[in-house]
């Protein structure tokens, strides 16, 4: 994840903390090295593989490095921070609040997430950010950023800095159940909205209409249904609008009944 600041001057960023990182990341050889890049007006922080200094991409292995590798370019190459990517068969999401801390104080709609997801937390290279890891997978069809909140479980890095917040866990947890939580409350589920032409009572007439080998304009006059479409049709669409289409079954009358479908659309 290639965060961005507008700040006119290159940013300091917080010192990484090893060994506070949690040892479940540690062990990954997912690694990448990062420093700051103007781009645009805005400094950002590209992924860097270690072992040859350009860039990394979040989803190719072949430019990660181990945590203990990284870390010893991060000190002797003089990058700005160290970062994480996830895979996709990770059980593994990283969740990204940003411009969650002001005047060294924690804005309460970030803490309300950080006390509900109650995983590892820690500070990010800015110092305005929070970053949480947890044990889960962001549920299928969300989205990935809205506001200030950002949920990634593969195709991305996230920067660590093993600056952990003071009062939630050292461990990264299981909180799946959270996560969706989280998740359904960001982004709702939309409502799914039925067609008004579909749902109007003249089309569950239409498929009941037994006469058969009637042509449109018989079926619409037709004393037992035709009435009933016509009345209802004119509440959906202009009469001169209509166009009828009749199917029926050819041949020998085998059980007695016989389904007309009338189908009525608007030019």
């Amino acid at each position: 994840m290639i965060a961005a600041t507008r700040a006119s001057t290159r940013p300091n960023a917080l010192p990484v903390l090893a060994e506070t990182i949690p040892a479940e990341l540690k062990e990954l050889d997912q690694w990448v090295g990062w420093r700051y890049e103007k781009r645009r007006g805005k400094w950002t922080k590209p992924p860097l593989n270690v072992r040859t200094g350009t860039y990394a991409s979040s989803t190719d292995p072949q430019t990660w490095s181990s945590f203990d590798e990284t870390m010893a370019a991060h000190k002797a190459d003089g990058y700005d921070g160290i970062g994480v990517s996830f895979q996709t068969d990770e059980q593994r999401t990283g969740i990204d609040l940003d411009h969650a801390i002001e005047n060294g104080a924690i804005a309460e709609w970030a803490r309300k997430i950080i006390d509900e997801i109650n995983s590892y937390t820690e500070r990010s290279p800015g110092g305005t950010g929070i970053r949480i890891f947890v044990k889960a997978n962001k549920p299928h069809g969300v989205g990935a950023k809205k506001n200030d909140i950002e949920v990634y479980d593969h195709s991305r890095y996230l920067t660590v800095t093993g600056q952990h917040l003071e009062g939630t866990p050292a461990t990264i947890e299981a909180r799946q159940t959270e996560v969706d939580a989280l998740c359904a409350r960001i982004w709702p589920p939309k409502p799914k909205v039925e067609s008004q032409k579909r749902s109007h009572p003249a089309f569950a007439m239409m498929t009941i209409c037994s006469t058969r080998r009637a042509p449109p304009a018989t079926a619409l006059s037709s004393p037992r249904c035709g009435g009933a479409i016509r009345g209802h049709m004119a509440e959906i669409i202009p009469r001169p609008t209509w166009l009828c289409a009749v199917c029926w079954r050819s041949g020998r009358r085998a059980t007695g009944h016989e389904s007309i479908a009338y189908s009525v659309v608007a030019d």
